[in-house]
Order: structure tokens, then C-alpha cells, then sequence
């Protein structure tokens, strides 16, 4: 199964509107493979990317308050969210490993946490229904 990351989902639902998906990663001071969009000042990114229409730029803004920036926002949080927990999962396993008590503690706990946590169930695609067998009379 491939496992898709939210740059890619963000791509995915917003690459036909590229002014929106490039105000997505400046906005929230993100890279793709060609630009970094931390460089830029809010004068640069209207010039260049809102063809220096500042009407462009304020319906951005306002974009901000939809259901689909939202939801996007929350993905690129919880990616973010999961990332520092799996650093921080490195880290202390990385100390229980060297004999820091607290860290096997920690260590314990947090199998705890997982081994009581409902695990979620794998979504099966639908079966597909097999075709009948129809006969047709060609005579």
C-alpha cells in the first residue's frame, strides 16, 4: 500500500487552482522541489505569483477562512503532530537503549497507551461483484 503525504494530498486537490497552492506553502512556510517559499515577502509572492494584483491576494486571504484551507491546515498539522512524535519516540528509546531509567519508563508507558488505544480497523476496498453470466439468444 502507498502511502501518500500531505504535500501530495495538498497538490492533488489544489493543483488546478496553482495560485492557491502556492499561497498554501507560503502562508504556511513550506517547500516543493522548486521553490522555497520562506524567501518570499508578502510584496514578492503578490507580484510574482498574484500577478501583482493585490485583489488576487486579498481573496486568498479570505480563502483562508473555507472549509477546504481549514481541512488542509489541520492535515499538514497532524503530519507535523506525527513527525515530532516519531522524533520523539527515537529519542527516548535511543536513552532507554543506553540505561536511563526514566527514558524506559517513558518507554513502557507509551506501549501502554498504544496497547490500550483501539487499533483502526483496515478499510477493505468494496468487493466487486462478479459479472453474471448472461446468455444472450444472437439467433
Amino acid at each position: 500500500m502507498r502511502v501518500e503525504n500531505v504535500y501530495s494530498r495538498i497538490w492533488r486537490e489544489l493543483g488546478k487552482k496553482q495560485m492557491r497552492y502556492y499561497y498554501f506553502l507560503w502562508k504556511n512556510g513550506l517547500s516543493n522541489s522548486r521553490t522555497d517559499f520562506t524567501q518570499y515577502s508578502q510584496e514578492e509572492f503578490i507580484n510574482k505569483y498574484c500577478d501583482s494584483s493585490k485583489i488576487k491576494f486579498k481573496n486568498l486571504e479570505m480563502w483562508e477562512t473555507s472549509e477546504q484551507y481549514q481541512r488542509l491546515q489541520n492535515e499538514l498539522l497532524q503530519s507535523r503532530i506525527n513527525s515530532d512524535i516519531n522524533r520523539i519516540y527515537d529519542v527516548v528509546v535511543e536513552k532507554a537503549l543506553k540505561g536511563d531509567e526514566k527514558a524506559v519508563k517513558t518507554l513502557l508507558l507509551i506501549k501502554k497507551e498504544l496497547d490500550a488505544t483501539p487499533k483502526k480497523k483496515q478499510v477493505q476496498a468494496p468487493k466487486q461483484e462478479q459479472e453474471e453470466d448472461i446468455e444472450f439468444d444472437l439467433n
